[in-house]
């Protein structure tokens, strides 16, 4: 059985708004990276997902072993963070509306569409999914640089942003996975799964799986040896 990195469940439009009403900037620098990085994810392995998700697929699809999701999507824990967090969102984007109240509208509209269609694009799993992710994703930044410099710097202000909140709920979310694979593996067994994450997380899920008194193997190179945690 494998378990993946990947949303449980996936975001609907409604949860996208109610993350953008709490914390604006966050979904802002969420497009700006899955501009920057769908494109990149897309000339590794085929398609706008990271290598390791890309490469389970493909074994699950060779061998007939079942994937299972256990991961939740950043923006659906948004709306969990605290009143500070939203002020420091709902500020960054008064500032930058002040200041250039066109160009960070446009801006704003421009990525956010831009990214919609990537996404499509990634879900559908189209044809000729990697030009499209180079056309509206690096090609979709490269259009926003007549904007000036104002839409720039608030681009890259919403993009440490984003990677803020992703370093603040990965702690939770590291929880949230170590307790559905649990939940969904059968208490009376002692088989062995692969979870497979990026490597931000093995830390913290290790830490996760000790706790709950799992033992855990950690492969962070087809090359090496295994190493237990405990």
């Amino acid at each position: 059985m494998f378990y993946t990195e990947h949303p449980a469940e996936l975001p609907t439009i409604a949860e996208y708004a109610t993350a953008a009403v709490s914390l604006p900037l966050y979904l802002i620098g969420m497009c700006v990276t899955q501009m920057l990085y769908g494109p990149l994810y897309a000339l590794r392995s085929g398609t706008q997902q990271a290598v390791e998700t890309e490469a389970v697929r493909e074994l699950s699809s060779e061998h007939g072993v079942p994937v299972v999701p256990v991961d939740t999507h950043p923006s659906q824990v948004v709306p969990e963070l605290s009143v500070g967090w939203h002020a420091v969102g709902w500020l960054g984007l008064l500032l930058g509306v002040a200041v250039a109240p066109f160009q960070i509208g446009v801006f704003s509209v421009w990525v956010v569409a831009c990214t919609g269609l990537l996404i499509l694009f990634k879900r559908r799993r189209v044809t000729y999914e990697t030009p499209l992710a180079l056309l509206f994703g690096w090609g979709g930044l490269v259009a926003i640089v007549p904007l000036g410099l104002v839409p720039l710097a608030f681009g890259v202000v919403a993009f440490i942003a984003h990677g803020l909140v992703i370093r603040v709920t990965a702690e939770r979310r590291e929880a949230a996975m170590a307790q559905r694979l649990l939940d969904h593996v059968p208490t009376f067994t002692d088989q062995d799964v692969c979870l497979t994450v990026g490597e931000a997380h093995l830390e913290g899920l290790v830490t996760e799986f000790d706790a709950r008194g799992v033992e855990t193997v950690l492969h962070t190179d087809l090359s090496d040896q295994a190493t237990a945690s405990d």
